[in-house]
This record gives C-alpha cells, sequence and structure tokens, in this order.
C-alpha cells in the first residue's frame, strides 16, 4: 500500500490517539512496551513525538515522513533534559529473525535522520521489538501497515 500525504496524515493521527491511551492506561501496559527501556526511570515524563511508517520489507523513509522528523528534532533540541527512544515494529508476515533485523534498520534509520537534523546522537536510544509489540490487529493490510513503524518517544527526566 502506497502511502499518500493524507493517509499518512490520518494515520499518524490514529497511532498518537492510540498512544495517548497508552500512556494514560494501566503501569502495567507501560512496563510492557518499555521493559527494555530507559522509560523505566522513575518520574520520567514520556511523550510520543510521532510515528513513521514504512512500506512492507523496506526500512526507506519516504518524504512524506521528513516533515515529522524535523518537528520532532526541533522539539528535541528545544528541550536538553529529553532523552529519545526510537522503537522499531513490524507486521506479522516474515520470519522472526527478519522482522527483529527489519525493525531494528528501521530505528536506525530514524536515529540517522533526526543526527542529521542536529540531535545530539547520545541522546538516542533505538530499539527493535518485530512483530512482537503490535498496535493494531494484523488481519487487515490496514492493521499490517499501522504496525510497520517506529515511535518516536520523548522521555524527560
Amino acid at each position: 500500500m502506497k502511502l499518500s500525504p493524507m493517509w499518512l496524515s490520518f494515520v499518524s493521527a490514529f497511532l498518537l490517539s492510540t498512544t495517548v491511551f497508552a500512556e494514560n492506561s494501566s503501569d502495567q501496559l507501560a512496563e510492557e512496551l518499555f521493559a527494555d527501556s530507559v522509560a523505566n526511570v522513575p518520574e520520567a515524563d514520556l511523550r510520543t513525538l510521532g510515528f513513521v511508517l514504512f512500506e512492507k520489507n523496506s526500512s526507506k523513509i519516504s518524504p512524506e515522513n521528513d516533515s515529522l522528523i524535523a518537528e520532532a528534532a526541533k522539539i528535541i533540541q528545544s528541550e536538553p533534559r529529553m532523552q529519545i527512544e526510537l522503537t522499531g515494529h513490524t507486521d506479522n508476515s516474515g520470519s522472526d529473525d527478519l522482522n527483529q533485523k527489519l525493525a531494528k534498520s528501521r530505528a536506525e534509520m530514524v536515529r540517522a535522520r533526526l543526527i542529521e537534523k542536529g540531535v545530539d546522537e547520545t541522546r538516542i536510544n533505538a530499539l527493535s521489538f518485530g512483530k512482537d509489540r503490535p498496535i493494531a490487529e494484523n488481519e487487515s493490510a490496514e492493521g499490517q501497515l499501522l504496525n510497520r513503524q517506529v515511535t518516536i518517544w520523548g522521555i524527560l527526566q
């Protein structure tokens, strides 16, 4: 499925509302989402800065995502206490190994783009969850599209 700018805006709004729900949900859900994360720091303030969507089997960042990454970089640079966590995800097609590598590649691509935009690389942690932590059902093309993403998390400490 090709990502049009209008579709990308719609999907980003959906993902943001889903994440706001997750941020306001139970502590157990937060622990599951960020078990391997610096977000487990007590007293941390977790914020979603955006979602970068990807085509199937690709870690190439589409031009439609450039403005989102540029805006996230501005926010990050304006808050020196903020650490960044990138969580790479995939849909459920393909092997576990392939999905882990693809999710890591996606997170690393977003990391590189943020660094290009002036974000200090020491402030960015990139994680790969592969298909293990979907945010949507994988039974539909739309759900799979939502799961092929990198979430940009800002963590104020």
